[in-house]
This record gives structure tokens, sequence and C-alpha cells, in this order.
């Protein structure tokens, strides 16, 4: 079992999204402790190994890919190989295909 409330407070220290007067855009800015969270929340989804993958289905919840993973690839892309590299083994994780005997395959 799982602690979602931990889950989702490692969630929310990945960074965050800011807007710079400088830039028309926002930009991503990732928390001091983001590449221990990254670390963290791969150990969170090796351990997800029920047919429901409950972990996995929350983070896709939380739009994690969307909101955090991404705009921190592209905001990062370049001198932080071992952020990034962690940042897309997370995305490996999450887009893994479904466990074909899974009760919720519909949503996975």
């Amino acid at each position: 079992d799982f602690d979602e409330a931990h889950l989702q407070s490692l969630v929310s220290s990945l960074g965050t999204r800011q807007r710079f007067p400088e830039h028309p855009t926002s930009g991503y800015v990732k928390d001091p402790q983001s590449r221990e969270t990254l670390q963290d929340l791969l150990r969170f989804l090796r351990h997800d190994t029920t047919r429901e993958r409950p972990i996995m289905m929350l983070l896709h919840t939380w739009d994690v890919v969307g909101n955090d993973i991404l705009p921190m690839i592209h905001a990062y892309h370049s001198g932080a190989a071992e952020l990034i590299l962690d940042a897309v083994k997370l995305l490996v994780f999450l887009t893994l295909p479904a466990d074909p005997r899974s009760m919720n395959l519909n949503e996975q």
C-alpha cells in the first residue's frame, strides 16, 4: 500500500510554472530537490505492481507529465543531464502499455 498524501507532496515539490516579466510566456522552475523527488517517484512506480496501478493512475490524474515532466525537460534540456535522464525515465514509466489483464484497462 502507499501513502497518497506523500505521493502528492512529492509531485508538488517537483517545481512550478512561473511567469517571467521579460518573456511573454511562462517558464518552469525546478525545486532544488527535484532530482531526488524524481527518483522517489520512480521508486513509487517500481512498486506499483498491482493490476490497477494506482500510483500511475494518480500521476496521470494530476497530469504530472503535462504540468511538470515535459516543462522540466523543455526548460532544463541543456546543462542538467542527470535531471533530464530521471525525467525521461519517469516519462517512460508513465507511458508503458497497460496490463491487458487489468480491471481498469480503459482508464490506463
